[in-house]
């Protein structure tokens, strides 16, 4: 092979990967499931140190969740961890997929924790659990919710996760708008891969 045919073939291959790569997508967070009424405080971390909220995903992938807490005033800054689940954490089988712990401060405000995305089953159930991380003395934070306002899921408000199928916390999961972006060519992709190939070709003629 000649250096003029090894350097047209070097160019084309190339153009060959440059036209087949995909342009670099931004990820982005962006809030999948959701409940925010907020109109009360129903569970205190005082009564149970863990909480949890069911829902089903309406994406392929879930990225980070929050409640909405209410803290009462002067309230210590206090860590929590948020996690998602299979199952509830007490039940045979089940298996956490992620899991963040951040410090909560304020009287009361949203509290959201994000993590690597992992692949759920769109419509499948998931469960999103909130945990203290602490030994509180007073009363200083309770989770917010509604009755019955989201029909996609369940609250489990009393001690060992029990139930509380006229409950829902305020809550919203949220899913990485570009996860597995790429993984598989579109068809675009595909056709600027053919055209780059071809000029493969014709440099070897």
């Amino acid at each position: 092979m000649s250096k003029l045919t090894r350097s047209a073939l070097g160019a084309a291959m190339t153009a060959a990967v440059a036209f087949a790569t995909p342009a670099a997508v931004q990820a982005a967070n962006v809030i999948d499931q959701s409940q925010t009424s907020n109109g009360a405080g129903f569970s205190s971390f005082n009564t149970a140190p863990s909480y949890a909220q069911s829902f089903q995903a309406g994406a392929n992938n879930v990225s980070g969740g929050g409640f909405f807490i209410r803290g009462s005033t002067g309230a210590a800054p206090s860590p929590f961890t948020i996690a998602l689940w299979t199952n509830l954490p007490n039940q045979a089988g089940a298996t956490q997929l992620a899991s963040a712990t951040g410090t909560l401060s304020g009287p009361q405000m949203w509290f959201d924790l994000f993590w690597t995305p992992v692949a759920t089953v769109v419509d499948a159930t998931y469960y999103l659990t909130i945990t203290r991380n602490f030994e509180p003395t007073t009363f200083s934070y309770n989770l917010s919710g509604t009755p019955d306002a989201y029909s996609r899921g369940i609250a489990y408000a009393n001690p060992n996760y029990g139930a509380t199928a006229a409950l829902d916390f305020a809550f919203r999961t949220y899913t990485d708008d570009a996860f597995m972006a790429g993984a598989v060519p579109e068809p675009a992709t595909w056709a600027m891969l053919i055209l780059g190939f071809g000029a493969v070709g014709g440099a070897l003629r």
